[in-house]
């Protein structure tokens, strides 16, 4: 097993699809996981409390009531971090309907199913083929 390696390319090798890392290494299956991390220091700075990213309540306030965050660099109170554009469009209407007074507490995310997309990678589900 190896992790933390950057992908330098993909190469079709036959009927096998190659992933080039700095390690030369044959696998029989391959997970990759495109992932993130917020910026949270200038909240930090600013006082705010942080975890994986900004800590928000279900209506989207920090620490500080008259700050609110969203999107990938909010942490929501169950810990979960929405970093795709589908719920995060929907925290903006909602925040934006919120503050006019046309909103409830409480964010709920929308019903979604992630896809995700690489440049020059086509990613397969050994199962769905």
């Amino acid at each position: 097993m190896l992790l933390n390696q950057d992908v330098q390319r993909f190469a079709k090798l036959e009927d096998k699809v190659c992933v080039k890392t700095d390690v030369p290494t044959e696998f029989d299956a391959l997970i990759v996981s495109c992932g993130f991390k917020p910026r949270t220091e200038l909240a930090e700075l600013a006082g705010l409390e942080v975890g994986r990213g900004i800590k928000v309540n279900q209506s989207m306030q920090t620490s500080d009531e008259a700050i609110y965050a969203l999107g990938d660099v909010a942490e929501l109170p169950n810990g979960k971090l929405y970093a795709f554009i589908l719920p995060i469009r929907s925290q903006a209407h909602w925040l934006a309907g919120f503050i006019a007074g046309h909103e409830q507490p409480n964010w709920t995310p929308p019903v979604f199913t992630t896809r995700a997309k690489v440049h020059g990678f086509e990613a397969v589900h050994p199962y769905n083929v």
